[in-house]
């Protein structure tokens, strides 16, 4: 009975040993899973970060474009009413002689 006992114990402890082993090797493979996913993480965050920042200078390009148009439509429009004003200027004149 007594040999019997000790086969039984040293079964558990071999069965808890492998039991042991196994969930170390699953810890270990699920830790390696998320460091490589956690890396890819970063990396997307860094290309995001870089498209981010072309996407700012292109906007920050566009919105001083899009003041210089505004600006030179503005000057070109009083150019087109001064333009008028000289033309009737001149019509008038001419119905006048």
């Amino acid at each position: 009975m007594a040999f019997f006992m000790t086969n039984l114990f040293v079964f558990l402890i071999v069965v808890l040993l492998v039991v042991i082993l196994f969930l170390i090797y699953k810890n270990v493979e699920i830790r390696n899973s998320h460091a490589k996913t956690m890396y890819q993480l970063q990396q997307l965050v860094i290309s995001l970060n870089q498209k981010q920042k072309m996407l700012n200078d292109k906007v920050f390009i566009s919105d001083k474009y899009n003041a210089a148009y505004r600006n030179d439509m503005k000057n070109l429009g009083d150019d087109v009413v001064e333009l008028q004003k000289v033309f009737m200027e001149i019509i008038s004149k001419g119905n006048n002689n």
